[in-house]
């Protein structure tokens, strides 16, 4: 886990502002719990690590600098963890690291790498429950950040359709001042294509439409991976509901390049999700 080095930062920074660890006591963090953050055994939960923070006189954009030059922040390398596990297919992995999530206090991101697996022993109604808790942090969301953004791009997968719509669109109406920070702005892009994807799987030709059309009247700046995720729904759209070999096209161009740029766990799990869908596609097609 990339946790470590967190743990490891905040004790060089400790040593140098010659603060002891018992003096955390003081703001509720153990000298135990302190330790085993520092030697990349647990991690601080985000309030804790506010706090740890503050009685060193850094801020959390400092810390954050400090960690290597701008690195992943926790919330970020969380979420890239769960991600890359679920497309691993990594049961244990992702069973292991929700135990880690729910010690450090990230009970939200521990729900959804317990719905990530493929295989649990958990039963229908315990699944459900754990559903229910993250339906209920999405819905009492006030104000969104990249916190926020990521549990509803990891979530949107379990979530229906008219909630799949109504949180994008939430995102698109009331949060675009999102759009205006570079960071948040390429996490709401991947969650708005993952969304279309989902709802062009569905067969919601119109609602995937309407997201589409809302998203280009707002001309976002995309990068490199965003535009290609973008490229590759719009093919995935036009094989669905348009023109077939059009699609396909536009699909094996956008692959072509996934294949280049990404890591080889994403584009096999893109090349494998894309033929399953047309395979699927191709069933419905013969028995329409």
């Amino acid at each position: 886990m990339p946790y470590k080095k967190y743990g490891e930062t905040f004790h060089k920074l400790r040593k140098q502002k010659q603060v002891p660890l018992v003096y955390f006591e003081e703001i509720g963090i153990s000298k135990t719990a302190l330790s085993k953050f520092e030697r990349g055994e647990t991690m601080l939960g985000f309030d804790r690590l506010t706090f740890a923070l503050q009685a060193i006189d850094i801020t959390l954009e400092e810390f954050e600098h400090h960690l290597n030059n701008f690195s992943l922040s926790i919330i970020e390398s969380i979420s890239d963890d769960i991600f890359d596990l679920s497309i691993r297919a990594d049961d244990q992995s992702l069973l292991e690291l929700s135990k880690e999530l729910e010690e450090s206090n990230y009970k939200i991101f521990s729900l959804l790498s317990q719905l990530a697996r493929r295989q649990t022993d958990c039963s229908v109604e315990e699944l459900a429950n754990k559903l229910d808790e993250v339906r209920d942090f999405l819905y009492a969301v006030k104000i969104w950040g990249y916190y926020e953004l990521c549990v509803l791009f990891h979530s949107v997968f379990y979530l229906e359709i008219d909630e799949i719509v109504f949180f994008n669109d939430l995102c698109l109406n009331k949060q675009r001042k999102l759009f205006n920070i570079p960071h948040y702005r390429t996490k709401l892009l991947d969650l708005i294509y993952r969304s279309i994807n989902l709802l062009v799987q569905k067969g919601e030709e119109e609602w995937s439409s309407y997201l589409l059309e809302k998203i280009a009247k707002y001309q976002v700046p995309h990068t490199m991976a965003n535009q290609n995720f973008k490229n590759l729904t719009l093919g995935y759209w036009e094989y669905r509901f348009g023109n077939h070999q059009i699609g396909l096209k536009q699909m094996q161009e956008a692959i072509g390049v996934i294949e280049d740029i990404e890591t080889d766990a994403m584009a096999n799990y893109i090349v494998n999700a894309y033929n399953f869908l047309v395979r699927e596609n191709g069933k419905r097609a013969t028995n329409g």
